[in-house]
């Protein structure tokens, strides 16, 4: 009855009200088209990503998706910090990070330094200490599309425009370490972007007489992921163990940095492979199946000291398994979109053909490792040591495959356009005694280090040279005891 009343007396308009006593008209707001159209395509989105999250948990079980998500690191790249600091870096009241982790603590509680004052230039500053933080933000880079490509890649008998700006290189310079913001401290067990140029790689002429190298170009590939885990003996074939990072590979989250490093410009390696490549056949166009649209790198590396007498090719350890994709540069050189191919790329294509079954050129593989500010961390033994390339041979496996994308077809990965994957293996467990024995000592020290690392193809002949980094990243404080152990049943036995 009130509320008949109320009717009446607003004279059956219910889309009048009063406000302080005045009579006014309520406006119906109805959406627009846009706005309509954006709606149904956000729910066509959610409903697809449930849907493809139904299929991998089907093909790979939420246990092994569980346990993937969990050993994945954070990305944190020099430089990250929140929006109302960017450009800080130009300002003088901060101090240099001499790249020093902070105490272990197993508090789960961080307190932040606070911010120092200005200090004028002729003062001497003290370094500031990078502590874990669970609040430092990740960086997600925009994605853009790199559009058709259609022309077919440059088979390896064509020749190739060397650049005469190698034969005066001038002797390449250690890159000093980013300075680092006291408020924004380093979390523990992440990786970051590290510029391929910080590594020296071969160049010509005549390499074998001069032994002259130079800083590398930017990677062929870019670091999308990195999963760090423990085991109580290796973990093989791990593209078949743990599920693909989708959403790190399929984004443009890619390799680089705001600074024009890296490679912020590839929308996934989609850009390769669902715009102009099916896997079914490749009428489409002449990119060679055998380079790979995910490259996986996956290295053992043992706990146990090594033994003269009794060798072992397995035990327990850690491992980590890095993901990367093609860069646009990279799928620019082998479609023919860009200038003719360089050395490095055809020799990398070489090696991607052959590397499953010819041991000889698998071997071809190397991986480098800086230690960022050396001194600092009284590692004098390591010094002769830091930068220079480590071949995998006898110690490398190499295989290849093909994994769904759990996309319905309509953009993204899966269904017939599968990834094709090339995983290489690097065993420590299986080196010799000196060099494990180095790499055992210097492991637990892994939790006090940031470390470059970066692998390449070794180039020998001059139409191979200059050498390219294949990719490279930053592994900031590994600490072991942050890590989750993988389960057996998860594994596949060895030799499978």
């Amino acid at each position: 009855a009130a509320a008949a009343a109320a009717e009446a007396d607003n004279g059956n308009q219910p889309n009048q009200s009063f406000t302080n006593g005045n009579e006014t008209a309520a406006t119906t707001i109805l959406p627009t088209t846009a706005e309509k159209k954006k709606k149904k395509k956000n729910m066509e989105e959610e409903e697809q990503q449930q849907q493809e999250q139904r299929l991998a948990a089907a093909y790979w079980g939420r246990e092994r998706i569980a346990f993937a998500e969990r050993c994945t690191l954070r990305r944190y790249d020099d430089g990250d910090n929140d929006d109302n600091s960017k450009g800080d870096d130009d300002k003088g009241d901060e101090e240099t990070n001499n790249g020093q982790p902070s105490s272990n603590s197993t508090s789960s509680s961080h307190t932040t330094p606070s911010k120092t004052p200005a200090k004028s230039k002729s003062a001497t500053t003290t370094a500031s200490t990078p502590t874990p933080s669970s609040n430092t933000r990740v960086k997600r880079k925009p994605s853009s599309t790199l559009g058709g490509l259609t022309s077919s890649f440059t088979s390896p008998s064509t020749t190739s425009r060397r650049s005469s700006s190698s034969k005066s290189a001038p002797p390449p310079t250690p890159t000093p370490p980013k300075k680092e913001l006291p408020n924004h401290p380093i979390p523990s067990t992440s990786w970051g972007y590290s510029s391929a140029t910080k590594f020296n790689v071969r160049t010509g002429p005549n390499y074998a007489k001069h032994g002259k190298k130079m800083p590398s170009v930017e990677s062929l590939y870019d670091v999308v992921a990195v999963r760090m885990f423990t085991s109580s003996r290796r973990t093989v074939g791990v593209a078949d163990v743990l599920p693909v990072p989708l959403e790190e590979v399929f984004g443009g989250n890619g390799g680089g940095d705001d600074n024009g490093g890296g490679d912020d410009k590839n929308d996934g390696i989609g850009s390769i492979l669902w715009s102009d490549y099916d896997d079914t056949t490749t009428t489409n166009n002449n990119i060679d199946p055998s380079i790979p649209d995910l490259l996986i790198f996956h290295v053992h590396m043992p706990h146990d000291a090594p033994s003269m007498f009794k060798p072992s090719a397995d035990g327990p350890g850690e491992e980590a398994v890095v993901y990367l994709r093609p860069s646009s540069r990279f799928v620019a050189e082998i479609t023919g979109t860009a200038s003719p191919p360089t050395p490095a790329t055809r020799l990398f294509v070489q090696w991607c053909r052959s590397a499953d079954g010819d041991g000889t050129m698998r071997s071809r593989f190397k991986c480098m490792a800086l230690v960022r500010n050396l001194e600092a961390h009284n590692l004098g033994w390591v010094a002769p040591y830091n930068g220079k390339p480590v071949l995998i041979t006898e110690s490398g496996r190499c295989r290849r495959g093909v994994l769904p994308g759990f996309d319905d077809g309509g953009g993204g990965g899966g269904g017939s356009n599968s990834i094709r994957y090339l995983e290489m293996t690097a065993n420590v467990h299986q080196w010799g005694y000196l060099a494990k024995k180095g790499f055992v000592t210097l492991l637990p020290k892994f939790k006090e280090l940031r470390l470059d690392i970066g692998f390449t193809i070794e180039g020998r002949a001059d139409a191979e040279l200059p050498e390219c980094m294949l990719g490279s990243f930053v592994a900031n404080f590994c600490d072991e005891g942050k890590l989750e152990t993988i389960p057996a049943k998860m594994q596949r036995p060895v030799g499978r």
